[in-house]
């Protein structure tokens, strides 16, 4: 559903004349019949009850497509929404995942540091590799664990993180 829904906005955006028409040939089309069915089955009333009918009718009709327009429309929003609060959620968890395989991935810097002034890699970098690749591979065990994953949550876990690291 909400792919069709998609592509019925973008056809709409994209073609406003195409809309415009499509709209006309459908009206048309539904008050021909209309008429057609009107005239078929009350052929003698009057001209002021004919008139009548068809205005109860063409209200019915506009207030029945107001309100699929509108729930579309609120859908459609809705669907916008959620696109902009996972994207947000996106953004945070990259900035959290990144901060922490970067620092990890630093590291690495030392050894073609170390491999360069002598060949040799010291045991204390081997150990503070080892923990700080312990310690990322924890930060993002529970960064997958956080209870309700909001932009929010993932940003304030990332600032805890960075106090405890910090302490």
């Amino acid at each position: 559903m909400k792919h069709k829904i998609r592509r019925s906005i973008d056809l709409v955006s994209k073609r406003p004349a195409f809309t415009a028409i499509l709209a006309f040939l459908i009206s048309a089309v539904t008050m021909t019949v209309y008429e057609v069915l009107k005239e078929t089955f009350f052929s003698g009333i009057s001209t002021w009850q004919s008139h009548s009918i068809t205005i109860a009718f063409t209200s019915i009709l506009a207030s029945g497509l107001a309100y699929l327009v509108a729930n579309n429309g609120a859908e459609i929003s809705s669907e916008l929404i959620d696109i902009d609060e996972r994207l947000a959620l996106y953004d945070a968890a990259m900035t959290a995942s990144m901060h922490s395989v970067g620092n990890a991935l630093n590291l690495f810097h030392v050894i073609q540091i170390e491999s360069e002034n002598g060949g040799v890699i010291s045991e204390s970098t081997l150990k503070l590799i080892e923990l700080e690749l312990v310690t990322t591979k924890e930060f993002m065990k529970d960064l997958s664990l956080i209870e309700n994953p909001t932009s929010e949550a993932v940003m304030e876990f990332l600032q805890n993180s960075l106090k405890k690291n910090n302490a």
